[in-house]
């Protein structure tokens, strides 16, 4: 190399690290911020999100083509949304769009993939798994006990617990087709990076079909094996009992979908990989910096209107206390006497996560078994047992604004948008299905939330 040429390259190098510069500061003062705002909601994750957080470079790769403001516009869409609609994953996702464009601009444009591993990485995925896996169990169940049923065998259904030869199998949530839902995503956008980097391409609604067809994918790979494990009697505890998930999971979620996708797969022109320097070399504009200025206040304003909103509480004015002991830890109302343990927790908007007993007993350590509805007079709960360390509890909740009560997740979020109620969620938890319902009962008659 000739010294002309090498201080062409130097002069080139140096001229990209000093654009870079702004983009990078920018970038980690809207994490600084965001991390602010909401500390626990990245750090607390799982090993999902530390493998998901490993494996991105495999996501981003650049194309031949100059960084427009597509994320521009939709971290400014999401910023506004977040406004009304105050949530954490709003603001994650202005977050998120807000970084993509600042890459963009940078050096090139990417590839769709990056910003779906990004979302996928957020919290709400998991809590949107364990809601709707509860109705997922109830169906595979019946699914399940259909099956069997055809096949000749004696089979007794309650709720997600299956009844065959004296033994009792649960569908619990690995088994809801849920659990590897998460992971079917992940390597699914893996197979689609490595199909990208081979020159291959999906138009955006095929690649958006593509991903949700993975859900019946994994629900169809879990019934199968429901069945065999039912069939030939394998417990939790035998070691088989999770290398056939794995096996099904690889047979009917993974394989499928890398046939499926390849087979669509297009050509595409104008890809390279991510250690190739893209073609856009020159420093950001002023109308970048612009954009910049917009994106960090509105950020800022949506992460201390976020911060600053602060929940509504219970009316206790009426609460009976020769007949509870009542305490209250942060939003949340604790009643307690010598047969049961009731909660009250505050209304929520109805786009945003509530406080669930699925996930609430869980992260206390509880295993949920044994799910099922029933009724507590005209109203439908939603009943479950809770096992920790030998010992078993009986919970029961539904959702109540004073004038109406639901037992349906979907039917409080309905009526909350349409009339405006806020619904509290109430839970109540004792020793014995029998002393359950009687304090459940008690509770729901007097009236206590107005």
């Amino acid at each position: 190399m000739d010294k002309e040429a090498f201080q062409l390259m130097i002069a080139r190098t140096t001229g990209r690290s000093r654009a870079m510069l702004p983009v990078l500061a920018m970038g980690l003062v809207m994490i600084l911020f965001f991390f602010l705002h909401k500390p626990t909601y990245i750090l607390h994750q799982d090993t999902f999100f530390w493998l998901g957080l490993l494996l991105l470079p495999f996501s981003l790769q650049w194309k031949k083509q100059k960084g427009g403001r597509r994320f521009f516009w939709l971290a400014l869409l999401c910023g506004l949304l977040s406004i009304p609609f105050t949530t954490t994953f709003g603001v994650y996702c202005m977050l998120v769009f807000a970084l993509l464009f600042l890459l963009e601009q940078w050096r090139a444009k990417l590839s769709i993939l990056l910003p779906i591993h990004l979302l996928l990485l957020s919290p709400v995925f998991p809590y949107i798994s364990r809601l709707i896996s509860f109705p997922i169990r109830l169906g595979l169940s019946e699914a399940a006990g259909d099956i069997l049923a055809l096949a000749g065998f004696d089979i007794q259904i309650s709720g997600n617990l299956i009844q065959l030869n004296g033994r009792d199998f649960l569908v619990d949530s690995a088994c809801a087709g849920l659990y590897m839902l998460r992971y079917s995503f992940l390597f699914a956008l893996l197979m689609l990076a490595y199909f990208q980097r081979q020159g291959k391409s999906w138009k955006l609604p095929e690649l958006a079909g593509l991903l949700l067809l993975l859900l019946p994918l994994n629900i169809m790979g879990n019934l199968v094996r429901i069945v065999i494990l039912i069939v030939f009697g394998i417990m939790p505890e035998h070691w088989f009992h999770e290398v056939l998930g794995l096996i099904t999971f690889f047979i009917y979620s993974l394989l499928p979908f890398y046939f499926i996708s390849k087979n669509l797969a297009g050509k595409e022109k104008h890809t390279v990989p991510a250690s190739s320097p893209g073609e856009q070399k020159n420093s950001p504009g002023i109308h970048f910096y612009g954009a910049l200025v917009v994106l960090f206040l509105c950020f800022s304003f949506i992460c201390w209107k976020n911060g600053a909103k602060s929940p509504r509480q219970p009316d206790t004015t009426q609460l009976p206390l020769t007949a509870y002991q009542t305490e209250r830890v942060r939003e949340v109302y604790k009643l307690s006497n010598e047969r049961a343990l009731i909660y009250i927790k505050p209304p929520v908007e109805a786009y945003n996560a509530d406080h669930n007993p699925l996930i609430c007993w869980q992260g206390s350590g509880y295993e949920f078994q044994h799910i099922s509805t029933s009724r507590l007079g005209q109203l439908e709960v939603s009943i479950a047992e809770l096992k920790k360390e030998g010992s078993t509890l009986y919970t029961m909740w539904w959702y109540d604004s004073g004038r109406q009560q639901t037992g349906s997740q979907w039917d409080w979020r309905w009526q909350t948008l349409n009339t405006q109620e806020a619904f509290y969620l109430v839970n109540v938890t004792a020793e014995s299905p029998d002393i359950l319902r009687a304090e459940a009962w008690a509770f729901l008659n007097q009236k206590i939330i107005r």
